[in-house]
């Protein structure tokens, strides 16, 4: 095992302690570790959302390229269509669930 020095605040440090004195970790080093699995984890997810964005990005360029998409001819029309998509889903959503309540 590698061992790596590292500076901490007091509060850090203060933590760290008072999770190995209560018996959560047997060791400092494993709060350590366990952070950096949880980091590693975030970094995942976030990664993760960026290539959904990414893929959604490109359908939404895709769409364009092929004609598909609405053309509103003000902000008001805009908001009427996001309007009717909402209720749409909303009616959904209150469907999927008394359907699953069954």
């Amino acid at each position: 095992m590698t061992v790596t020095r590292m500076a901490l605040t007091v509060e850090q440090s203060r933590r760290i302690d008072a999770l190995v004195e209560t018996g959560r970790f047997p060791a400092a080093s494993d709060v350590v570790q366990e952070g950096l699995r949880l980091v590693e984890e975030q970094v995942a997810r976030e990664d993760e959302k960026l290539q959904s964005l990414k893929r959604a990005v490109q359908e939404g360029l895709d769409d364009l390229d092929s004609g598909r998409f609405v053309d509103c001819g003000s902000s008001e029309e805009l908001q009427a269509m996001m309007d009717q998509l909402w209720h749409e889903a909303q009616d959904e959503s209150a469907s999927s669930r008394q359907a699953g309540s069954i």
